[in-house]
């Protein structure tokens, strides 16, 4: 069974870009938001999922769709 769906093209602002750049960079943040920065840095350039998953050394809940849900907007 496949555990990862490929959604439309991941779409960041510069601003996000910069801020999620600081995030990857940092040191003093916990492993899980840094893992969380990169999977929406490399999602944004790759629009397999488990190309990224790869390339990361991630496997599942740790893909585009749980970085993308963190990554939203509270409703």
């Amino acid at each position: 069974m496949d555990h990862y769906i490929d959604l439309p093209q991941l779409t960041i602002s510069n601003d996000e870009r910069t801020h999620l750049l600081a995030i990857t960079r940092s040191r003093s943040l916990p492993a899980a938001p840094t893992m969380r920065a990169k999977i929406l840095l490399a999602c944004e350039r790759e629009p397999s999922n488990a190309v990224v998953a790869t390339r990361l050394g991630v496997a599942p809940p740790y893909d585009r769709q749980a970085a993308q849900s963190l990554h939203r907007e509270p409703d």
